[in-house]
């Protein structure tokens, strides 16, 4: 099952459950996606995919892999590198990725999910 997280036409947010072959309509999900789910009869037609989660500040560490000091050429710290993303840093499909001045020109490619 795919699970989608979405808008419908009137600007309502729904957990769904996303059919390829009716990509526009989503069944729509009650309960706690982390636990204990229903699939209702219910639709709604999706206006917006949303980001998979309601976004949150994310705590990140930084260089804690060896391999990606070298691989960027930095030395490993002795100590973690602790660093926060903001909320805006979860986007949906077809969201663009801003990127602030102050950023490289590029995206790093990497994600990591707990």
């Amino acid at each position: 099952m795919k699970i989608i997280r979405f808008l419908s036409e009137d600007q309502r947010e729904f957990y769904g459950v996303f059919d390829p072959k009716m990509p526009d309509i989503s069944r729509i999900i009650e309960g706690n996606i982390f636990d204990d789910i229903r699939v209702t009869g219910k639709r709604e037609k999706v206006k917006e995919v949303l980001s998979p989660i309601v976004p949150v500040n994310i705590l990140c560490l930084g260089l804690n892999y060896g391999e990606h000091a070298e691989e960027t050429n930095v030395t490993a710290p002795e100590s973690p590198v602790l660093f926060l993303k903001g909320t805006n840093s979860i986007v949906g499909p077809g969201s663009p990725i801003v990127l602030p001045g102050v950023a490289p020109h590029e995206v790093d490619y990497e994600a990591e999910l707990a």
